[in-house]
């Protein structure tokens, strides 16, 4: 999986104590333009399923709160997943025919006085046919 939009760091993330290889994770925190981080993948209809392990990465505060989202050309796709850094979420979402996959982090709570609570991290991230 590669980018068109927000650069995301890409390697071995740990999420509640458990190391996902080929993840992807944004800087996140209070302040405004970390607030609310996306990346967005160009599907092209070829894709049918999208997986991933989702949390706070591991090097978080221990405090942060993060809700995930999935959307599909502009639609959520199944429910907000609000995680911890000791609760993670798996999410497995159809993406048939998609064309733009669109993966969002809310911050929701873990820095009151900094730009920075940790990262969000999507663990072993992967489009399946």
């Amino acid at each position: 999986m590669r980018p068109i939009e927000k650069r995301a760091y890409s390697g071995t993330a740990q999420i509640a104590g458990t190391p996902y290889t080929s993840s992807i994770w944004k800087d996140i925190g209070p302040s405004d333009n970390l607030s609310s981080v996306y990346v967005v993948y160009a599907l092209d209809g070829k894709w049918t399923t999208f997986v991933a392990d989702v949390g706070p990465d591991s090097d978080s505060r221990a405090d942060a709160v993060i809700d995930f989202e999935v959307y599909l050309d502009g639609r959520q796709l199944g429910e907000t997943h609000r995680t911890t850094v000791t609760r993670s979420a798996h999410i497995e979402e159809k993406v048939t025919e998609g064309v733009q996959l669109r993966l969002v982090a809310k911050h929701v709570s873990g820095s009151t006085n900094g730009a920075y609570t940790g990262q969000a991290a999507w663990g072993s991230a992967r489009l399946e046919n």
